[in-house]
């Protein structure tokens, strides 16, 4: 299979007249399902339409394009194909390690399903590289909205030493908990530009921050727009701070 088409009619051609056979395509009812299929090099193209499922692309280097109106929402509950172990299990609506995929025109919804799924991420990047495009990520936070420390919208984090690039590109990113986008970790080099990242605006509950480059990372920042980060807690003369860029 060189390159899979992501449907909501599993078994039909994009275009409408019948059974997916040859013409170097495949139809899925599930966006996980043409990832597993897609052979190493190639692209799932996605399909107007809500998918309810959290995705992972390990182990190989594809491109996922979702067509204008593709919608990836956050289940109830991440799977474990989903969750990843650091100092404690994160859980990623969509999740890529051990490749350098691109990830192309969607809306990320986590639905504020962080309840349910502590340590909640939108996209995920794992001792991955590659990139994320022209996309809106939103709702990756907790219902009600609150203080507790997870919620982080783009979260890359390298951590066994292989050098990596990340690009973050041409995105918006908002109704986040804790952090827009980060790039964390040694030999991790992010490329953050053109991205409008919007916190809640000032807030005594938590303190958010728009883009955070830390722990042995580096990037280059252009051309974005942050807004919104802002902590106040009346009546304390000391406080955890928020920053557009930390």
């Amino acid at each position: 299979v060189d390159a899979s088409w992501a449907s909501l009619a599993a078994g039909v051609d994009p275009d409408g007249s019948g059974p997916a056979l040859g013409m170097g395509f495949d139809a899925f009812a599930t966006i996980q399902a043409g990832i597993d299929a897609v052979a190493d090099g190639g692209t799932v193209n996605v399909n107007a339409g809500t998918y309810v499922e959290s995705i992972h692309i390990v182990g190989k280097d594809i491109t996922l394009q979702g067509q204008t109106g593709a919608v990836i929402q956050s289940p109830v509950t991440i799977p474990a194909a989903s969750t990843f172990t650091t100092s404690a299990a994160n859980k990623a609506v969509v999740y890529l390690n051990n490749t350098d995929s691109t990830v192309d025109g969607f809306v990320i919804d986590g639905a504020s399903r962080g309840n349910g799924n502590y340590r909640f991420i939108g996209v995920a990047f794992y001792n991955a590289g590659g990139a994320l495009t022209n996309s809106i990520v939103k709702n990756v936070q907790e219902n009600p909205f609150n203080g507790n420390q997870h919620g982080n919208a783009v979260y890359a984090y390298n951590t066994d030493g292989v050098a990596r690039e990340v690009t973050v590109a041409n995105n918006q990113v908002f109704d986040f908990q804790k952090n827009g986008i980060t790039v964390n970790g040694a030999n991790l080099t992010g490329h953050v530009n053109k991205n409008t990242v919007t916190c809640k605006g000032t807030t005594s509950i938590t303190a958010e921050n728009g883009i955070q480059i830390g722990y042995g990372a580096a990037a280059t920042l252009q051309g974005n727009t942050v807004s919104g980060c802002s902590f106040h807690l009346a009546g304390n003369a000391w406080a955890w701070g928020a920053a557009g860029v930390l």
